[in-house]
């Protein structure tokens, strides 16, 4: 395994979120807290491709919170489409 140059560091942000990156040695992979998401290191090098990344916080946070509900979705994104569409 070749080892990742941490000086690296200093040059490379999170692509989704443009945030400064920690290296997580033993999972050997570039952390960013703020998307909460881990770039995997493979042979010294970081792949640095949001489609390779992995997910570091479970969906819900901490304190239990639901996700927000997602624009459209549900019941009332349904009803009120029905009504705007009927005049």
């Amino acid at each position: 395994m070749s080892a990742f140059d941490e000086r690296l560091l200093e040059v490379l942000v999170c692509p989704a979120t443009r945030t400064k990156l920690r290296y997580d040695e033993a999972a050997q992979e570039l952390v960013s807290d703020e998307a909460g998401i881990a770039y995997p290191i493979r042979h010294g090098v970081p792949v640095k491709l949001i489609e390779e990344a992995r997910p570091t916080v479970p969906p819900h946070d901490a304190e239990g919170e639901e996700d927000p509900p997602q624009a459209g979705g549900g019941i009332e994104g349904s009803v009120s489409v029905d009504k705007a569409r009927d005049g």
